[in-house]
């Protein structure tokens, strides 16, 4: 699947790291097709290990990331935009048209947002060089400390 010219795709997906490839993967399973926007600069680009995910707990995102990407490939139902999605309009006919940083524009039935969050950091010296190597969030996880 190219630009506009192409088949209509059933989704239009920014974002193409873990919540971005974990929905093409489950729409592949239903016979439907996607492109994904992925500029390449994931939120998880410290390269901790992959967790609370069934079989990758301890392996980096990067190794995730590449092999969801060639499951999706050879299902021949993904294309992969390695651009930035610039612009998201409706069209009269109730299509969703992505506009890429190139200039290609995509169309799609359904429109799905899976951009991440950013991290914002407090400002000070050296937080970020110790930000996963040493210092670390805890998103779910309970520590209960218990008195001996």
């Amino acid at each position: 699947m190219k630009a506009i010219d192409r088949l209509t795709a059933d989704a239009l997906i920014i974002g193409g790291s873990h919540a971005g490839l974990s929905a093409a993967l489950t729409l592949y399973r239903s016979v439907h097709t996607t492109v994904i926007f992925d500029n390449n600069m994931p939120r998880n680009s410290y390269a901790t290990a992959v967790r609370h995910t069934s079989t990758w707990e301890g392996r980096t995102p990067a190794e995730m990331r590449e092999a969801s990407r060639k499951e999706l490939v050879s299902t021949g139902l993904t294309t992969f935009v390695d651009a930035t999605a610039e612009s998201v309009l409706r069209t009269s006919e109730g299509l969703f048209e992505v506009t890429d940083n190139t200039g290609s524009r995509w169309q799609g039935r359904t429109l799905l947002l899976a951009t991440g969050s950013t991290d914002i950091f407090p400002d000070l010296e050296g937080y970020l060089d110790l930000y996963t190597r040493g210092m670390y969030v805890l998103f779910s996880e309970k520590r209960v400390r218990t008195a001996s």
